[in-house]
């Protein structure tokens, strides 16, 4: 059942499905979160299902089975700790495309209200003084660079989980 629900939503384009459902409603911190969390859980979830069917065929964890370890043993001290580093980089990677995703969306004035600064209006500004390239540069830049420092991070924990592992 979670995997039909998790196929039919992949069918439909993210963007798309954001911004049909975003234009029956006035933009709230709310709504934006329940849409990003609605439309990306399904990338770590595909991951964690087909990461899982793999650890369960490895010689280890048949081992392990074979000799009689208890069930939720077998996932806290086997499975759990070899699944954590391959979600953990999907986990990082959506949240530097949430990141990128609702600066579009506040771009486009169907993000969050107009009562929070997001870095997609302070480059919607441009539109105000097309000459001030800095209403661009300097608030993209520092969106690249907070998607580069949480890619850097994920990369750090995940050697950090590896060498616990090993």
């Amino acid at each position: 059942m979670v995997v039909r629900l998790m196929e039919a939503l992949n069918t439909i384009p993210r963007f798309v499905l954001i911004l049909v459902l975003a234009s029956f409603m006035p933009p709230s911190v709310l709504l934006l979160s329940l849409l990003l969390i609605f439309t990306v859980w399904t990338s770590s979830a595909r991951l964690a299902r087909a990461e899982m069917l793999c650890i369960k065929q490895l010689p280890y964890f048949e081992a392990a089975r074979s000799i009689g370890i208890a069930p939720h043993r077998l996932i806290w001290r086997h499975a759990l700790p070899n699944l954590l580093g391959p979600v953990l980089v999907v986990f990082t990677f959506g949240v530097g495309s949430l990141l990128a995703l609702e600066s579009t969306l506040s771009f486009l004035n169907i993000g969050l209200p107009t009562t929070f600064v997001s870095w997609g209006r302070t480059i919607s500004n441009i539109r105000s003084n097309s000459s001030a390239w800095w209403l661009v540069a300097l608030p993209g830049g520092l969106l690249t660079t907070t998607v580069l420092a949480i890619y850097t991070c994920s990369h750090y924990f995940t050697k950090i989980i590896r060498s616990k592992i090993n």
